[in-house]
């Protein structure tokens, strides 16, 4: 969990960007500086295709609470939906600001910038 700046929280709350979302972004998107984090559309594909695999398998042994689990994948891909876009500035153990950055800044972050894992 990181600490969350002033400044961080009032832009979250202004762009309805959830305490949550920093660490999906962290989690499954991409590194595309020393401290930006970007969730782009191949990140955001790759992890619902990971969840939908896994859905699969745990489907051949489930009876009962097939329901439910189902609920709970479709919520878990509509909340990596919402995170499309997203990019998350975090310096060391603090957020700085989130924000959805202009198609155009989204365009070249997806030609330009490589995955650095």
């Amino acid at each position: 969990m990181y600490k969350i700046s002033k400044h961080a929280m009032m832009r979250m709350s202004q762009r309805a960007v959830r305490n949550g979302y920093v660490d999906l972004v962290q989690t499954y998107g991409t590194q595309i500086g020393p401290v930006e984090w970007f969730m782009r559309d191949k990140d955001v594909k790759r992890e619902v295709e990971n969840l939908k695999r896994i859905y699969r398998q745990l489907e051949r042994t489930m009876k009962g609470g097939r329901q439910r689990f189902e609920r709970a994948l479709k919520r878990s891909v509509q909340q990596l939906e919402r995170l499309r876009g997203l990019k998350v500035v975090v310096d060391s153990d603090s957020v700085i600001t989130s924000y959805w950055p202009s198609d155009v800044y989204q365009r070249r972050a997806r030609r330009n910038n490589r995955p650095r894992r």
